[in-house]
């Protein structure tokens, strides 16, 4: 199991052009603006698992709508799963599927097996399929397209998913903990969400974290773009986004019948 996960985790630093951190502590030092190459990053349309030489990987947004208040007075309208990841930063369950070392059939079921291994989902009950499929982003310099999925469940099923996530064979390797993020802003217009969004995420799961809350009407694309102030401008997330939702709307548009 282990050997599997080390691969999967070597082939993710190469693809970031990166080595593996050494055993050997170093003094932090500060992301770079260009830290993942959003310039580079392309809307793209849902790929066949194994197409040509592009690696995938796809994550997965679960969430539970919710009447819950913060300190009784702040609505958490849902809750939504994130996890604290390897590398230290936040990002969505999954990760790298079709690799050679584990050759999956197809997105689904590398999702899937990726959602066993990370928070011990219980695949028979809630395993993702086709149709929870929300948008994906290609960035040409990694050579990879991240997938994103979405599924609600129940307030129950949700706490029965955070519960098991803590049994999870890779509990302590690849995540090193589940969170939900705080949909809420505090009376200073400053933290719970605004400030969650300043955290640092992985590949494009930020805007991965804004297109899931809008397509999933949690919350409003006038929010969405409110909250969006507090992310760096020169990344472009906001034409990213709102392609992201012109793809997923285009989709879900129902079928022109024939012409006779």
């Amino acid at each position: 199991m282990h050997l599997t996960v080390c691969r999967r985790l070597k082939l993710f630093a190469d693809l970031i052009g990166r080595r593996p951190m050494s055993h050997t502590p170093t003094a932090p030092v500060a992301a770079p603006l260009g830290d993942f190459p959003w310039g580079q990053v392309q809307q793209v349309e849902y790929q066949a698992a194994n197409s040509g030489p592009i690696v995938q990987a796809c994550h997965a947004m679960l969430y539970a709508r919710t009447e819950a208040r913060f300190v009784r007075e702040l609505p958490c309208r849902a809750w939504v799963m994130m996890q604290m990841r390897f590398d230290g930063k936040l990002g969505f369950p999954g990760g790298i599927v079709s690799d050679l070392a584990v050759p999956d059939a197809s997105l689904e079921d590398g999702l899937n097996r990726e959602l066993q291994e990370e928070i011990r989902l219980d695949v028979a009950r809630f395993g993702f399929t086709r149709q929870h499929y929300v948008i994906s982003h290609f960035c040409p310099r990694v050579n990879l397209i991240l997938n994103l999925y979405a599924q609600e469940v129940t307030e129950a099923e949700f706490r029965e998913i955070e519960r098991q996530a803590l049994t999870a064979d890779e509990y302590g390797h690849e995540c090193l903990g589940v969170l939900r993020i705080p949909l809420y802003t505090m009376h200073d217009g400053l933290n719970g969400f605004p400030a969650f969004l300043q955290n640092q995420f992985a590949g494009t799961s930020v805007l991965q974290v804004m297109v899931g809350l809008v397509t999933q009407d949690i919350v409003t694309e006038e929010e969405a773009h409110a909250y969006m102030n507090v992310l760096p401008r020169h990344h472009g997330y906001r034409k990213l986004f709102g392609d992201a939702l012109v793809s997923y709307r285009q989709r879900r548009l129902p079928a022109e019948p024939p012409l006779s």
